[in-house]
């Protein structure tokens, strides 16, 4: 940002919002700040912290008078999302864990209205209230990467501290109680969503010379926490991000297509094209990683369950039912080999929606996505390449890597929506 423009930013005097809301808007740049902050250390937190920006949003819009313009504004990505809410509370009735569908559903429609807020919430933010949430977000994530930084680089030296005097907090494995390479992995993997709304606020558009060293310090961070990681998903998951990033800057014509037909694909060919890889054998070849063609036989038991059925699915979480003792006696039955099984999840966010969601959810998850693509494509074009990247490592992480349910995941998509809209309100005030 130019001097003069920072200078300006700092200056400003809110005359939007009553002097009530002043205090709350700097507390929600503070939550902000720390969920980017936190990110890196404590993925979990990121739950408990979205509540607390909930719980502000609707304090400022009810004293501000807009919170009803959710209503009448024509947002169809809302209203698709409310449904597919709808839809996943009422699939409680014919789900094993009952309890369960309702607590997934009420926290899914609390991520969708933080997000859905934020946008009237930025409308309500002077530009210096902006700047704060803007800083915060870069302040969090070099935070916390200069902590994975030093993790990896140093062998852990934080984590097995506090392993050793907090021995029920960290997680530790083996007599001598190491901390495990893939503990940090769910960290890796939140730092690779959020990089790309801070990569929009950080690099300005017309100075080369700011924006080379800026992408080789992050890249280059990166590329080191990436490469020690164990987690592939984050690996693949940025490198694809990076190819969509390039796609979307170079060949912009081409992008929305692409990402359409993409997403098209994932969601209603998840089944025959994880039976094609299975028929062919790629869960044989031993050069791939354990854990993937593990990955691959669950996808495989899972996607023949799905026509038992195909129209409303089993409920959520429902094939927990019973896992833990099937589980055991195949494995008895195939003492140290690989083959087909029912996992805690299904490792894969399209294949789990049509096992436990039938047709109609997934209808809904191709709808969803469908309209937030037309979303990306109605941003500028100079900030369109940043959200397509933030959206292919979302797909990708939700293709591979975690089961849909996991509210500290949710939580992160939430964030990284939130990030992103705010990066793009805040680039209209960079040179």
């Amino acid at each position: 940002m130019a001097q003069n423009n920072q200078g300006a930013l700092r200056n400003d005097i809110d005359k939007r919002s009553p002097a009530l809301l002043m205090p709350v808007m700097l507390a929600i740049a503070w939550v902000i700040s720390l969920a980017s902050g936190i990110a890196s250390f404590s993925p979990r937190l990121l739950v408990g912290l979205l509540v607390a920006f909930f719980l502000l949003c609707v304090f400022v819009l009810v004293k501000a008078e807009h919170l009803t313009a959710m209503r009448y504004k024509k947002n169809f990505l809302l209203v698709a999302a409310l449904a597919f809410v709808g839809y996943i509370l009422l699939s409680a009735l014919w789900s094993a864990y009952p309890l369960t569908a309702l607590q997934k559903g009420l926290w899914l429609t609390l991520v969708i209205f933080s997000v859905s807020m934020t946008p009237l919430l930025l409308a309500q933010m002077s530009p210096l209230q902006l700047y704060r949430c803007a800083r915060g977000i870069l302040i969090g994530l070099l935070i916390g990467a200069i902590f994975l930084i030093e993790e990896y680089a140093t062998g852990f030296a934080i984590l097995s501290f506090g392993a050793r005097q907090f021995p029920d907090l960290v997680q530790t494995i083996g007599p001598e109680k190491q901390v495990p390479l893939y503990f940090l992995n769910n960290n890796v993997t939140v730092l690779v969503l959020l990089i790309w709304p801070a990569l929009l606020i950080t690099l300005p558009r017309n100075n080369k010379k700011i924006k080379s060293l800026g992408l080789a310090l992050v890249l280059g961070g990166m590329l080191f926490i990436l490469y020690k990681t164990q987690s592939a998903t984050a690996q693949l998951a940025f490198l694809l991000a990076a190819i969509t990033w390039l796609a979307a800057r170079f060949m912009p014509n081409h992008i929305h297509l692409i990402a359409r037909s993409l997403w098209t694909l994932a969601v209603i060919g998840v089944i025959p094209v994880i039976m094609a890889v299975h028929y062919v054998g790629l869960q044989k070849l031993t050069s791939l990683p354990y854990s993937f063609r593990d990955r691959l036989h669950i996808w495989n038991y899972t996607a023949r369950l799905v026509p038992e059925s195909p129209v409303l699915g089993i409920g959520i979480r429902s094939n927990r039912a019973n896992q833990i003792e099937k589980h055991r006696q195949i494995s008895h039955a195939y003492p140290g080999k690989l083959f087909d099984h029912k996992g805690w999840h299904s490792h894969n966010m399209f294949l789990q929606t049509w096992y436990e969601l039938g047709a109609i959810g997934s209808g809904f998850i191709l709808l969803i996505g469908l309209l937030m693509l037309k979303g990306i494509e109605r941003i500028e074009e100079y900030k369109r390449p940043f959200a397509y990247a933030a959206m292919t490592s979302f797909s990708i992480i939700a293709a591979f890597g975690y089961g849909m349910w996991q509210s500290w995941l949710l939580a992160t998509y939430g964030w990284t929506a939130i990030f992103l809209l705010i990066a793009l309100k805040y680039e209209k005030y960079k040179r």
